[in-house]
């Protein structure tokens, strides 16, 4: 380095060409800049503005072609967010810059000389191998001040200004090293970790919720009133809860009731005939006959739905019911507790009662029967789904006792998955093997393939694909960058065989569906072992006579126990948590899991729990990836806090003739840049 040879060297020589490659710089960093656009942007001097400092033109020029920006297409650049996120990444050079100075760091030109010296660069926080940039002999040979020059004078106007980025970079580099150096894992937290991270369960459930009987639950005025009795801090605490949207400043709304004839829009007149006439008498029951509106709605109106509900159409807004525009204008002119002719709407002919027209703002005694039958609703609903939960459990249980092997299918369908279980390559470990979901087919992979490429000549030796070279002035990859597949050993593709929406079995997260065909790679842990001695076949299961009304089977994925934790379906309940992971793999729930308003069968299909011989084997791999994964994810929060702080704060700016794009046609379209918000700050970065 530059220094090493100030300080160790004693040969002449040396300091003769020390002093020629000084005073080459010094020559060299006269002003040379313009003031013309570069990067598709009109200089205005400043990018953007943090705290008073300026993120200069310079600034954005430098990242702009550092990150290769300049070579994508715009319509590319804009889908992709690139100025927006370029623009964040330079906030947090300036913010870590800033806390660099607070610590009391400085970086002179010297060490931004030696770094470049020896073949380094930073950009944006990223440690970049220059040697093929900055060397010749592709890299191997020695620095060439020429092949530096060109290249900053790319990046940047002139060397001085890219040794003044250099000198930022390094600055904030610096303060980035000691924020993550503060975060330490301890052992018994990296214990913990392990721990928690490998007892993991997968499970099938059925889920019953009450809103999927809400349609045939009823509530009349009567069961309103007696709920509302018994449950009246309830009743406020939802109108408390929703009162800002539900019951403030409402405009002109009606409740009414209908019974419903239907009649095709394009019917012949006999059947319109017949529909007036049977709607013409169903008012005069509700009118001359005095018989109960919603009795009659009940027994005699085409609309399913709402009969249940004695015809109720609950609050819609006065003019905008939403069957019909003559009905509209009927009821607009009707009064509260009127029962309106026979009027032809979209469905066919309506009959209405208008039960209550308001506006504005609605107390708590305006609106509390209506939010009791609401909540009383809600409760039947729920009742409902428990009995058919309970019903249905009962029958699986008893037929468990015929059919011991039978799980959740022998009684109900599984979510559209499709297909069946591949043939599966030897060797694959028991935990993988138990974690499969349904409908996926699995291949071994060769080390150094990529799925869907030709597989390799038998014999031949894969070796792990190198990075491509650098174009000539362009920054070379990150030091240490791999390919994904440089060195994973050998991989399974699971590929769903049929359908859409299989999840595959990834520890560590509810897995996303994957599409049809598409491979999923999961590390079987090294080379494949010893065949398994064959597992004598269980009995086949009977299945029962299907019931369409019943829900699907769905599919939990591998979790954890916080992964578990955060399922509505389990109700982000500890208990049921506890109650899942307290029971063997193969396993059904003797009870139901209460979840809001829905009760769940659930089957445990397989459980994991941690190897402590292996944790003890491996305790210093462990605790070291561990590490890096928990100073990623400290500093992507601390510098993302800090970011909007700084947004909350209104203390970043910027300009907008930079964030700007063209389309095209060279219209100037501005992005929609927020800061902090690009979702750069969102990365994890080790």
């Amino acid at each position: 380095m530059l220094q090493e040879m100030r300080e160790n060297s004693r040969s002449a020589i040396i300091y003769v060409l020390f002093g020629i490659l000084i005073a080459a710089f010094v020559i060299s960093f006269g002003p040379q800049s313009g003031q013309t656009g570069s990067c598709g942007t009109v200089k205005t001097g400043w990018a953007a503005k943090v705290s008073g400092t300026t993120i200069s033109d310079a600034d954005w020029r430098y990242g702009y072609i550092g990150l290769q920006l300049h070579r994508q297409k715009a319509d590319r650049l804009r889908a992709g967010r690139g100025k927006e996120q370029l623009l964040d990444q330079l906030i947090e050079r300036e913010i870590l810059a800033r806390e660099g100075r607070r610590m009391g760091f400085k970086v002179s030109r010297e060490e931004a000389e030696d770094l470049i010296r020896t073949g380094r660069m930073v950009v944006l926080g990223e440690k970049v191998d220059a040697r093929g940039i900055f060397f010749d002999q592709k890299g191997k040979g020695i620095f060439r001040y020429k092949r530096f020059k060109d290249y900053a004078r790319q990046l940047t106007d002139t060397e001085r200004a890219f040794l003044e980025q250099q000198q930022k970079e390094l600055l904030a580099l610096k303060a980035r090293e000691v924020l993550e150096g503060a975060v330490v894992l301890s052992p018994s937290e990296v214990e913990a970790q392990f721990m928690a991270e490998n007892d993991t369960v997968s499970f099938d459930f059925v889920r019953f919720a009450g809103a999927r009987y809400l349609g045939d639950a009823t509530v009349s005025e009567a069961d309103a009133a007696a709920w509302l009795a018994a449950h009246e801090a309830d009743a406020k605490a939802e109108y408390e809860k929703n009162k800002a949207f539900a019951y403030q400043g409402l405009p002109p709304e009606v409740r009414a009731r209908h019974i419903l004839v239907k009649v095709d829009p394009a019917a012949v007149s006999a059947v319109v005939d017949q529909a007036k006439a049977k709607a013409d008498k169903l008012h005069e029951r509700v009118t001359k006959g005095g018989e109960d509106f919603a009795k009659v709605a009940a027994e005699a109106s085409e609309d399913k739905f709402t009969a249940k509900q004695g015809g109720d159409l609950r609050w819609r807004s006065d003019g905008q019911l939403g069957i019909g525009d003559e009905v509209d204008k009927v009821v607009k002119a009707a009064k509260d507790g009127e029962i309106t002719a026979v009027v032809r709407g979209s469905d066919g002919f309506e009959i209405l009662k208008i039960e209550k027209h308001r506006k504005g703002d609605q107390s708590f005694d305006d609106v509390k029967l209506d939010i009791a039958q609401q909540l009383a609703l809600r409760d039947k609903g729920k009742t409902m789904a428990k009995d058919k939960a309970q019903a249905a459990l009962d029958k699986l249980l008893a037929e468990r006792v015929k059919q011991p092997t039978a799980t959740l299918e022998v009684m109900f369908d599984r979510e559209d998955m499709g297909g069946g279980m591949g043939d599966l390559p030897p060797g694959l470990p028991p935990e993988l093997l138990k974690q499969l979901p349904p409908g996926v087919k699995i291949e071994m992979a060769p080390p150094g393939t990529t799925p869907g490429a030709p597989a390799p000549d038998p014999g031949s030796t894969p070796s792990a694909p190198s990075a491509p070279p650098a174009p000539a002035g362009s920054p070379a990859a990150p030091v240490g960058a791999l390919s994904p597949w440089g060195a994973l050993g050998n991989k399974v593709m699971m590929t769903q065989t049929t359908g859409t929406g299989a999840k595959p079995a990834a520890a560590g997260a509810k897995p996303a569906p994957a599409a049809g065909g598409s491979p999923i790679v999961v590390t079987a842990g090294g080379p494949a072992a010893a065949t398994p001695p064959a597992a004598p076949p269980e009995p086949v299961v009977k299945p029962l006579p299907r019931d369409p009304e019943l829900p699907k089977i769905e599919d939990s994925g591998v979790l954890t126990r916080s992964q578990a934790m955060q399922l509505d379906e389990l109700g982000k309940s500890a208990k049921n948590v506890s109650t899942i992971f307290a029971a063997e793999e193969k396993t059904l729930l003797p009870t139901l899991i209460e979840s809001d308003s829905s009760y769940v069968i659930v089957y445990v299909r397989s459980r994991s729990k941690p190897d402590k011989e292996d944790f003890a084997k491996r305790k210093d791999e462990i605790a070291h990836g561990y590490q890096s994964e928990r100073v990623a994810l400290t500093y992507r929060d601390w510098i993302k806090g800090a970011c909007l702080a700084l947004a909350t704060a209104k203390k970043i700016e910027w300009s907008k003739s930079t964030m700007s794009y063209q389309d095209e046609d060279g219209k100037t379209m501005a992005a929609n840049y927020e800061p902090c918000k690009s979702g750069f700050f969102d990365l994890v970065r080790r």
